[in-house]
């Protein structure tokens, strides 16, 4: 589950450290979903004892929840944030899996060292329970060799898991991995096939790199009038190279 707003609590309980909360009192038990309406009801002194009572007891969940607290919260603390991440991430909570590869990918989250190999690790860890956007993450990472030996075979392989679960940004590498012969052989029509995928959830590069297909005659037949209409689509997202391209053909 993604933690999707802001986990806010009053001052009296942003504080704690293995179990102990600071001013609010002690943890609270409670079930899961008691938590969450809680939370819901916005009690949140109260969601958070329970959340804590959980995370303790071991709940993945909970873990994940608490490490968005103190990622996203009003008095931030990266060092606990990382801590129940992991707990979660351990216990094979995907989501969490996902927020440490891409923190140790970074190296700008969670007060953490850039590590590609960890980075890696949670990445695959969270692509092997079928994360869409850690399918492409762990393409890349063996698309540009980070963490791994470069593999453009299994970077294909990863990408286009991804891709087929509708993740725009994958379907446009897959198209250049198409174009390129990179872990596959050249296909310009299989290009065009997740260009256009791409292209239709407004990606400018996959829109410009459809273009020109179009403009060149690959895989499709020429047409440069269609080729303008995919620059100008481009250009209107803020593509350089579309805008460009787009004004040489007005021309």
């Amino acid at each position: 589950m993604q933690f999707s707003r802001i986990f806010r609590l009053t001052a009296l309980a942003v504080m704690c450290f293995s179990g102990v909360v600071q001013a609010s009192g002690t943890v609270e038990p409670m079930s899961y979903d008691e938590a969450v309406k809680a939370y819901d009801a916005e009690q949140y002194d109260k969601a958070f004892r329970g959340f804590l009572y959980l995370a303790e007891q071991g709940d993945a969940k909970a873990q994940y929840r608490l490490g968005g607290h103190y990622f996203y919260g009003d008095n931030p603390d990266h060092k606990q944030a990382l801590y129940w991440y992991q707990k979660a991430a351990e216990q094979g909570h995907l989501e969490a899996q996902f927020r440490l590869g891409l923190a140790y990918k970074t190296g700008t989250k969670l007060g953490i060292t850039q590590d590609y190999k960890q980075s890696f690790y949670w990445y695959q860890k969270a692509a092997e329970q079928g994360h869409s956007t850690a399918q492409r993450s762990l393409g890349v990472m063996y698309f540009e060799g980070q963490g791994v030996k470069q593999n453009y075979k299994q970077a294909v392989y990863w990408t286009q898991k991804s891709a087929e679960q509708g993740d725009r940004y994958a379907q446009n590498l897959l198209g250049f991995m198409f174009v390129k012969g990179l872990g596959v052989s050249a296909d310009y029509k299989q290009a065009k096939y997740w260009w256009e995928k791409s292209a239709e959830q407004g990606v400018p590069d996959a829109q410009s790199n459809l273009g020109m297909l179009y403009l060149n005659g690959r895989g499709v037949n020429k047409d440069i009038d269609k080729a303008k209409v995919l620059f100008k689509q481009a250009c209107d997202f803020g593509s350089e190279i579309g805008c460009k391209t787009y004004q040489t053909l007005s021309k």
